[in-house]
């Protein structure tokens, strides 16, 4: 990316395990187009593109004529407040929530290992490609309607499950009652939630019959794949907690702080504050802090997620990838 005074900024990749391989990813794309590399590679996976000063991917500057220099060092040592990123998702991320800033500032203190720093982390989605994504909790209602209809759902969910369709008929206290819920489901034994995984799986199988289609937000469909991408894995319940939902090019969500949310599949834009804090309880071969993610979340803004449609304005500056 060059700008009108000669400066060519250096973005980060980050080849995560679940990015989007050679050129069907939006970030290797931009590589390219941008000439950051020569040829892009088929089998490697170009998850993320980091613009931005945040310590674990610094972006460097190119002064041209006068070298190559750490972009927080051409901004004269101040941290940009900011983190710019392009996603490319080929497979489901975790189940996962960014703290707010007095959590934040709590977990780096406790955990500085895990917590790198001590900032939130609220951010805003926008799709460049059709972009699933599960975001916030479902209406009371839909997930009480689940724990009747899907067995496997609850019988994971137990006495929690019980406890919210009460307050959905009675029409009080749900918000408690989602929280128990979904404690107590994030929090299953393994054994068991493996045996409720795989008579689940097998169950929507039959449903669906062979005609299995691996890109599909239809229940049925987004079990089995989501089973394949992470067998057994408690996450899979998250479909009956989670507003599943595609964005379509130039569509937007917010995600603010305590917002429980994973990522499907397809490319977007992110624009966060500056920060790598993630809070993840499940779908992920990384550390699960699934207390810590049961307490922080707001059970009380159930609904559909709003979605936004940005309007175009003139740009003050040029500059091209």
């Amino acid at each position: 990316m060059v700008d009108e005074i000669g400066v060519r900024l250096i973005p980060v990749t980050q080849n995560y395990a679940w990015g989007r391989r050679g050129l069907d990813s939006k970030v290797s794309v931009l590589l390219k187009s941008g000439g950051y590399l020569d040829e892009v590679d088929e089998k490697t996976p170009y998850a993320e593109l980091w613009m931005g000063t945040h310590p674990k991917g610094p972006a460097k500057v190119d002064l041209l004529s006068d070298g190559v220099v750490p972009l927080l060092t051409y901004l004269k040592g101040k941290p940009l407040p900011y983190l710019f990123k392009v996603l490319s998702v080929n497979q489901s991320l975790s189940i996962q929530a960014h703290p707010d800033k007095a959590l934040a500032r709590q977990l780096h203190k406790e955990r500085p290992n895990v917590y790198k720093d001590d900032n939130h982390k609220p951010e805003m989605a926008l799709a460049l490609t059709n972009f699933q994504a599960m975001c916030g909790f479902r209406p009371y209602e839909e997930i009480a309607a689940f724990l009747v209809s899907e067995p496997e759902f609850s019988e994971v969910a137990g006495k929690g499950g019980q406890a919210l369709i009460d307050a959905v008929k009675s029409k009080s206290g749900c918000a408690k009652a989602l929280k128990e819920a979904f404690s107590v489901v994030m929090q299953a034994e393994k054994r068991e939630v493996l045996k409720l995984v795989q008579d689940l799986v097998e169950r929507m199988s039959k449903r669906i019959g062979g005609l299995f289609d691996s890109h599909s937000l239809e229940l049925p469909h987004l079990i089995q794949r989501l089973n394949m991408e992470y067998p057994g894995d408690v996450g899979i319940f998250c479909v009956y907690f989670l507003n599943v939902f595609e964005l379509k090019p130039g569509q937007a969500v917010f995600l603010e702080a305590n917002l429980p949310h994973a990522y499907l599949f397809g490319d977007c834009l992110e624009c966060m504050a500056q920060s790598d804090n993630v809070v993840r309880a499940g779908l992920t071969p990384k550390l699960r802090d699934t207390k810590v993610l049961c307490e922080m979340l707001n059970y009380g803004s159930a609904g559909a997620p709003k979605v936004m449609l940005g309007t175009p304005s003139p740009i003050s500056r040029t500059c091209v990838m």
